[in-house]
């Protein structure tokens, strides 16, 4: 840890030079999960309905998405268009629909494990500003990962030998998980 510090300008000699009050924690073990969202008298929004590791940041932005869906679901309820538990089980449902692909990409990335195809696809994401600019708006939750991981938007971004190459390496990658 502290051979990374001194790759971050003078961090490795403060933290040389600091007291250690507690131990060190890392989030290699966090768990994800996508909890069950309500109940009788209570909702969760955010994190505390849909865990998943912080690597991608996606946190505050599925709170404020959560909590505009749980309160038309309460307000549909109280008001009485629709039943609250009905109401409350399509908020589970549209969130967990529309958090998968995320949650997913995050837990993967989160593995720290290089990603078949990686090789490929962030060297081009690198070369264009363009895609750049979708794929960290994929990552702030602007752009929906469905919308940015599409074969028409890799095609153009990795070229038909790149995408080849993609596939190639997740048959690989599947085969070893299968050996394994």
């Amino acid at each position: 840890m502290l051979d990374a510090f001194d790759d971050a300008g003078d961090l490795g000699a403060r933290a040389r030079a600091a007291t250690r009050v507690g131990p060190i924690r890392a989030t290699a073990d966090l768990p994800n999960m996508f909890r069950r969202p309500f109940g009788p008298g209570w909702a969760l929004v955010g994190d505390a309905g849909l865990v998943m590791d912080p690597i991608t940041g996606q946190g505050i932005g599925q709170a404020f998405r959560d909590a505009e869906m749980v309160s038309a679901a309460i307000h549909a309820g109280i008001s009485g268009s629709t039943p609250l538990e009905q109401g409350l089980a399509a908020y589970q449902q549209r969130r967990d629909a529309d958090s998968r692909a995320m949650y997913e990409f995050t837990v993967d990335l989160a593995s720290f494990v290089p990603k078949p195809g990686g090789d490929v696809l962030f060297p081009a994401l690198a070369a264009s500003p363009a895609q750049t600019d979708r794929f960290l708006g994929v990552l702030t939750g602007v752009e929906p990962m469905s919308e940015f991981l599409t074969p028409r938007t890799l095609l153009r971004l990795v070229g038909v030998r790149g995408m080849a190459r993609m596939i190639l390496a997740q048959g690989s990658h599947r085969t070893r998980l299968r050996a394994a």
